[in-house]
């Protein structure tokens, strides 16, 4: 029955979001202090207790955004190129990273093609976004693909349905 295997899509988009969104908002808000505190070469006149709070605020706000973002990227793009990929029998971790790679990259594209200035104007936190925006998608796909494995659906299936006929 396939309708058990959908809670285990939901769970796996929702826990693939979840650790992209950790995963990256740990990155920005360190960024953030080291900037801060002028270990990036910014000239800077903060404190280490600012350029800290600075940078867990940041977190936070990296990962509530990450993973509002990260979602619907996984129902909006994420979920039709599973269905798509199991539709097509390519259920095979390779071809989730190639296509999550490729759609991460034209993402990335348009955002250095449009010159977006994301979150502020520093120039660390535009290549920060870039950098997060190429690589979430792989990352996110590698997880999804850990949890539900599509590859071994259809053995399932078959599976159930000789215990069925039997």
């Amino acid at each position: 029955d396939c309708s058990m295997l959908i809670p285990k899509t939901h769970k796996a988009i929702f826990i693939a979001a979840l650790v992209t969104s950790t995963i990256y908002a740990t990155i920005a808000g360190a960024v953030v202090s080291a900037c801060d505190m002028g270990i990036c070469g910014f000239d800077t006149n903060e404190n280490l207790g600012s350029a800290l709070f600075a940078g867990a605020a940041f977190f936070v706000y990296a990962f509530v955004c990450g993973l509002l973002i990260t979602l619907l990227c996984g129902y909006a793009i994420g979920l039709p190129v599973h269905l798509a990929l199991r539709r097509l029998g390519k259920s095979t971790l390779e071809n989730y990273l190639f296509v999550s790679s490729l759609i991460s990259i034209i993402l990335t594209a348009a955002i250095i093609l449009r010159s977006i200035p994301v979150l502020s104007d520093p120039g660390y936190l535009l290549i920060l976004f870039i950098f997060s925006t190429a690589t979430a998608g792989p990352i996110s796909a590698i997880i999804f693909w850990r949890i539900v494995r599509p590859d071994q659906w259809a053995t399932q299936m078959t599976e159930d349905s000789k215990g069925s006929l039997a």
